[in-house]
């Protein structure tokens, strides 16, 4: 059999005998080498040492600090409503109108009730006068029969006549004047009867008793209304307040704080409950952004049901932010303690319990184990473990571990005693907050400019 090698086969020859006659012509293989990785970048800071304000954040309810429900005072048909359900009233403001005919003729009857009355203690001061007149004529009669009588110039029987004639006339006189005052109490009665039919009038239309936002009515109009029946509600939130609870062994903590000072020498003073913030926030909100102040402390103490102590704080609410019946969170401070603070990004933990990664001197990563406390708003607390004076990493720890070299960049981080107690960041002063808007606008105005400007002439530029 003849083999005839195929072209494939041909090529790998010929190559095959180019690199064995001539090896320097590249067929060599190249060596692979690891190159080394530069240092992983890393963010690193150093603990901040400074007073922290302690606090004790509960659950809250808002309610409203005035509330009140519109009731009908008479009994009648609602004949008009005056309202659009949310709109805000005003003490006094006219609501709803109920019927008043029948009380109408209540007010007119009693007026001529009182009239009549009037009238009667007329004709009874006539009737004194009257019978005054009638005693004065008697009495002298009397007297002049007592002067014939002594002379023997008249009978016994006239004498006699004379003198129950006087006496009858001054029961009549009596008579007459408690009449008298029959009739002024039969007024005073008619008085009153008129002042309640004019009330009675008056309660058929309804004002609002407060201030404040009314709801949707209760009643339709056409509907019938007894006394005291609830027609619908206002609600005053421009101001609001907020319950909320402290446990015993929060009260307890609170009482300890005092005792200290008072064995440490200090004069305690009771403080104003008006003196003391308090700082909530809603559900959605990002840190504490309202602040109000403590109203009330429940004066029977401990709950032995609850094992807690009732509080009430007060807010402002202006912009109605806040609403009533809505659950929110309550962060009440107490006192300032020194402590060490590092971002509460830069502690992991694992089986060994918590730690924090340091950078040394030749910018070499370390464990460094540290015992944790308090959380403060992306801040948490170093009992122990740290010093002001290491470089903790913050930024970076997932391309760090302890052992490899890297490449730190440091930024020194400041927090406000205000940051950490209401997790936000603190306000500027008017005046401050007025400057760098100017100085953002001018810097705005100058990058508009510079944008604006016309580009360089290129032909000028090469010459």
């Amino acid at each position: 059999m003849i083999f005839c090698p195929s072209r494939s086969t041909v090529v790998l020859l010929a190559t095959t005998t180019a690199c064995l006659l001539f090896p320097a012509t590249g067929c060599q293989q190249a060596k692979n080498e690891l190159a080394e990785l530069p240092p992983a970048e890393v963010t690193v800071t150093h603990p901040i040492q400074q007073p922290v304000t302690q606090f004790v954040e509960e659950n809250g309810t808002i309610e409203a600090t005035e509330e009140a429900e519109v009731r009908a005072r008479v009994r009648g048909f609602i004949e008009e409503i005056v309202f659009k359900p949310g709109q805000v009233v005003k003490a006094g403001d006219v609501l709803y109108r109920i019927e008043r005919d029948q009380y109408e003729a209540e007010k007119n009857s009693a007026e001529a009730t009182l009239a009549a009355a009037t009238a009667a203690i007329t004709v009874a001061q006539s009737q004194v006068r009257t019978a005054e007149a009638d005693l004065v004529k008697l009495d002298r009669e009397f007297r002049r029969e007592g002067e014939l009588i002594k002379s023997n110039a008249t009978s016994q029987a006239s004498y006699e006549t004379a003198e129950a004639a006087l006496a009858s006339a001054k029961a009549n006189l009596s008579s007459t004047q408690a009449s008298v005052e029959a009739a002024k109490s039969d007024e005073r009665q008619a008085a009153a009867k008129l002042a309640q039919a004019q009330l009675d009038l008056d309660y058929t239309i309804v004002r609002a008793p407060i201030s404040g936002r009314i709801t949707k009515t209760d009643i339709k109009l056409g509907n019938l209304v007894e006394n005291g029946t609830v027609l619908s509600t206002i609600v005053d939130d421009r101001r609001v307040f907020v319950n909320f609870n402290l446990s015993d062994r929060e009260v307890l903590r609170y009482r300890k704080v005092s005792e200290a000072k008072l064995s440490a020498g200090e004069e305690f003073k009771e403080p104003e409950l008006s003196s003391i913030p308090v700082y909530l926030r809603r559900e959605l909100d990002q840190g504490f952004p309202f602040e109000g102040k403590l109203d009330y402390v429940d004066q029977e103490g401990i709950d032995s049901r609850t094992g807690t102590l009732a509080l009430r704080a007060v807010f402002e609410n202006p912009d109605d932010s806040l609403f009533p019946g809505l659950f929110v969170r309550v962060r009440m401070p107490s006192e300032k303690v020194p402590a060490v603070l590092i971002p509460e990004l830069a502690v992991g933990k694992d089986q060994r319990g918590s730690y924090a990664l340091t950078v040394g001197q030749e910018n070499k990563v370390s464990r460094a184990s540290i015992v944790t406390g308090a959380k403060y708003s992306g801040w948490i607390v170093v009992d122990s473990g740290l010093s002001v004076d290491d470089r903790v990493i913050y930024e970076g720890l997932q391309r760090s571990r302890p052992g490899i070299v890297v490449k730190p960049d440091e930024k020194n981080m400041t927090i406000s005693d205000e940051e950490l107690l209401r997790g936000m960041p603190e306000r500027k002063p008017a005046k401050e907050e007025a400057v760098a808007d100017e100085t953002v606008a001018d810097e705005a105005a100058t990058d508009a400019g510079d944008a604006d400007a016309p580009p360089p002439d290129d032909s000028v530029t090469a010459e």
